[in-house]
């Protein structure tokens, strides 16, 4: 299992830095700043030249600030949660319909 996580990031971290690589190439500047999302473990942000906006390359966020970005987070966390607990919801449901089903017959 733990080998497993390590092949993970370290598969993770070349993608990441490929991506980077790339990207440095076509004039988008390597910050100090890393993102602020915990499963991007410490990825630094980069800033496109054009927009001047600020991306993390692993997880996708882009904002003009850090700050931004960690709004960004928060939002998509509390949007998964809700997503999450209305998927349950809904498999309760139909947990529930289908136990109805089952002692009429």
């Amino acid at each position: 299992l733990f080998s497993s996580f390590c092949r993970q990031i370290a598969r993770m971290s070349v993608d990441v830095s490929r991506a980077m690589s790339e990207r440095m190439l076509k004039g988008w500047a390597l910050l100090g700043d890393s993102c602020p999302n915990p499963a991007c473990v410490g990825v630094p942000l980069m800033r496109e030249p054009k927009t001047k906006l600020l991306h993390c390359i692993h997880c996708n966020l882009s904002g003009g600030s850090v700050e931004d970005l960690e709004v960004a987070l928060e939002k998509a966390i509390a949007a998964s949660q809700q997503q999450s607990a209305l998927q349950k919801e809904v498999e309760a449901k139909a947990e529930e319909s289908q136990q109805g089903k089952g002692q009429t017959l």
